[in-house]
């Protein structure tokens, strides 16, 4: 018999048009090429959603995949990955969450679940085991997340210790940005992929399991993993990140001078403002417990309540940077109760907050600067810092009302409303926002322009990098002059504002590790792409060899993360992406107007030569930013390549010369 060492072993299909559901093997190539988690989900993507899928429509696909490490005993290990062509981006789109949803999966004994088609009245599918079931949703559809939540545990299944995912209002109005909540609290917050529930009828996903998992080499694994902890709880990381979490953010941004402020025209925001919403005010006001997701000894994530003022009685849990900077800095709102709010109704409708806060403020200078009239708005004048009309904004938005079903349709469906005027006002890169201002660091910018999903702070992270790289053994070769001063001070060729041949090698470097992290199913928070700097590529690597079987060192996991990056590529190339959108907003080669940053600017030619040195380190041509046939098949990826010899544009770089 055939031990699958840290795999469920099985791709759950589930066709919503037909009913049809069906279990296949997970094939042996796939684990050696792919591993699984992010890295196959986009393998699945690429082959089976066509160029030029409608995102809405019935040919695109939801695919959930969970990684080797998932389930596993280890720090983190309770990710999964959703991805998705993204009705927000009309590219590659995938989303990644914690919470307790993806080791539920294995436990059910599946490694993923695709799923197709579109039901003809809304439904939930009931995975019990090896019984999986499509049901009725009608008495649920409408519902809130809490309340559909409450039904499916007390009433439809009877069973408090189910694990969910839901679509909120937002999700079932096609909201670009909606996205499914994971056990109340936790969220694969990108891309939209609530949108795409919503467009095929499906409610809600709900997951019992009760097998279990096997490692190859449990005694080692064991040994391996509890000497891992015992390092965490020494790292210097530790205690900032169990004790703020991503709330610490607020903090290192304004003193560094990268915070967005009034839709990320300034960078630095007045020190009384600032302070009200750092992680100590969250704490100290309305943080009651800590709370780790499955795995996790760190528990950064915050259960909250507002005891007073107009938003008392609000409660949830996760509050991240992600909804503190689009929401207060960049808004230019200090009120915290009101983000803890606009945070719980994220919750409830099914909204990513980071694309929600970022579209009320883009709409907000917009109408400051009469781009957006009141005939757009319905009369309502938006003006900085209001908080009461923000999180009025949030129900509007998901309901579709008024001035929220233009905001509704996220930046690119805006600006083809608004015209030209407003794409000026419009950060984004691919049709994607973020939540940092990249001005004050080259690394990040690089890491944004090239991103297969849009700006993206969590598909690398050069500028964390930066300040540890030139000590990491996995560097080796890299930096043929690495030194450093008494102080250990990096190198100047690492500095923030350093255009070095070398930054484009570690932005992929951090571009491959957080790769890794995502295909394993582990949280970035718990490794040097985030966090503690112990968890290293490869670390990663011993932990998935220890526990799959594989003989994995850093260079062959980097190898499959690789691939699946360039699949990420070629996605967005077949969809029509080249270098021309690898671009940045024009304001970030403008200077930092205050703050410890002021005058920094992106130097345009310098970085557009970098961008070049990154084309030429990937395989990619330097003009198209498309990777090459040789770069492809060199990955094992000749299907791609052939794909791309199809679609219009640049067929001659993937010319069969066999």
């Amino acid at each position: 018999m055939t031990r699958n060492y840290a795999w469920a072993g099985t791709i759950l299909r589930v066709d919503l048009t037909s009913g049809q559901i069906t279990k296949q093997p997970f094939p042996e190539e796939w684990k050696q090429k792919f591993l699984g988690g992010r890295t196959l989900n986009s393998k699945l993507l690429f082959d089976e959603v066509p160029r030029g899928a409608d995102p809405l429509g019935p040919e695109n696909k939801l695919i959930i995949g969970t990684g080797p490490l998932t389930g596993l005993l280890g720090s983190g290990t309770g990710r999964l990955t959703v991805t998705t062509k993204s009705p927000l981006t009309g590219i590659h789109g995938d989303a990644n969450s914690g919470g307790d949803f993806g080791p539920e999966i294995k436990y059910a004994g599946y490694d993923h679940i695709v799923i197709s088609g579109k039901a003809q009245k809304p439904v939930y599918l009931w995975i019990d085991d090896d019984r999986v079931e499509i049901r009725d949703a009608a008495h649920l559809w409408g519902k809130m997340v809490y309340e559909t939540d409450r039904i499916l545990r007390m009433e439809d299944i009877g069973d408090m210790e189910v694990k969910t995912m839901i679509i909120g209002p937002a999700g079932e109005n096609l909201v670009r940005f909606a996205i499914p909540i994971v056990n109340l609290f936790r969220a694969p917050g990108r891309c939209g992929t609530g949108a795409v529930m919503g467009a095929k009828h499906l409610k809600a996903i709900v997951v019992r399991g009760t097998k279990s998992l096997q490692v190859a080499k449990p005694a080692e694994y064991i040994r391996f993993v509890k000497n891992l902890f015992e390092k965490m709880y020494q790292d210097p990381f530790y205690p900032i990140w169990s004790r703020l979490g991503t709330t610490v953010l607020a903090r290192l941004k304004q003193e560094r001078g990268d915070l967005p402020v009034k839709n990320f025209w300034e960078t630095h925001w007045s020190e009384e403002k600032a302070e009200q919403i750092y992680g100590e005010a969250f704490l100290k006001n309305y943080a009651v417990k800590s709370k780790g997701c499955f795995g996790c000894v760190i528990h950064c994530s915050h259960g909250y309540v507002v005891r007073q003022g107009p938003y008392a009685g609000t409660y949830a849990g996760g509050l991240e940077w992600g909804t503190i900077g689009p929401n207060a800095s960049n808004f230019d709102n200090p009120r915290l109760d009101s983000i803890c709010k606009i945070h719980e109704l994220a919750n409830q409708y099914g909204m990513d907050t980071a694309s929600t806060g970022n579209m009320i403020t883009f709409a907000t200078d917009l109408f400051e600067r009469g781009v957006l009239g009141k005939d757009e708005t319905g009369g309502t004048e938006l003006r900085w810092g209001d908080h009461e009309l923000l999180v009025d904004l949030y129900t509007r938005i998901a309901y579709r009302k008024g001035l929220g079903d233009l905001l509704a349709e996220g930046k690119r469906g805006m600006v083809e409303k608004l015209g030209p005027a407003a794409e000026k006002y419009a950060w984004h890169v691919k049709w994607l926002d973020d939540i940092t201002d990249c001005r004050i660091n080259v690394g990040r910018a690089l890491n944004y322009a090239v991103s297969t999903r849009g700006a993206d702070h969590l598909r690398g992270n050069p500028g964390w990098a930066t300040a540890r790289a030139y000590e990491d053994q996995t560097f080796e070769g890299l930096f043929p002059e690495r030194q450093s001063d008494p102080q250990g001070a990096p190198p100047k060729n690492l500095e923030y504002d350093s255009y070095d041949p070398i930054r484009a090698d570690i932005a992929i470097f951090t571009e491959t590790g957080c790769a890794a992290v995502d295909t394993l199913g582990l949280c970035k928070v718990h490794t040097e792409f985030s966090g503690p700097g112990i968890v290293r590529l490869d670390t990663l690597a011993e932990m998935a060899s220890l526990s799959t079987g594989l003989q994995l060192d850093a260079a062959k996991l980097g190898e499959i993360c690789q691939r699946g990056w360039h699949i990420e590529r070629a996605f967005g190339n077949r969809e029509g992406l080249t270098a021309q959108h690898d671009q940045l907003s024009e304001r970030f080669y403008e200077p930092v107007p205050t703050g410890p940053k002021k005058g920094t600017r992106l130097d345009k030619e310098k970085f557009g030569q970098l961008l070049r040195t990154y084309y030429e380190r990937r395989g990619w041509d330097v003009n198209t930013g498309i990777p090459t046939r040789q770069t492809l098949e060199k990955l094992g990826l000749k299907n791609v390549a052939d794909e791309l010899s199809t679609t219009p544009g640049h067929p001659e770089l993937f010319r069969d010369t066999n």
